[in-house]
C-alpha cells in the first residue's frame, strides 16, 4: 500500500512540474453543428499564458488564457489586420 501511494505521489509531482513548465495538453476546440472554431494565430506570452485569435466563420475573437483564468474579447476587422 505504501509503494502504491509513493508511486501515485511521484506521478502527481511529475505532472504538476511538467504543467508548470508549460507542457500541458490542450483540447481541440470544436464548434456546434457545422460551424467550427479555428485558431488562426497563437502567441505564447509566458510558459503559463497564451493569446489566441479564434475565428468561428463570422466573428474573430481574442482569447487570452492563463492558469488564473480566461478572457475573451471580440476583434474588429481593423484590429485583426494590424
Amino acid at each position: 500500500m505504501f509503494v502504491a501511494a509513493a508511486l501515485l505521489g511521484t506521478a502527481f509531482v511529475v505532472l504538476w512540474w511538467l504543467r508548470r513548465r508549460g507542457y500541458g495538453v490542450g483540447a481541440p476546440a470544436v464548434g456546434v453543428g457545422t460551424d467550427r472554431l479555428a485558431v488562426t494565430q497563437r502567441l505564447r506570452l509566458s510558459p503559463t499564458c497564451n493569446a489566441f485569435v479564434v475565428h468561428d466563420g463570422q466573428a474573430r475573437l481574442l482569447v487570452v488564457e492563463s492558469r488564473h483564468g480566461v478572457q475573451v474579447s471580440a476583434l474588429s476587422q481593423a484590429e485583426h489586420i494590424a
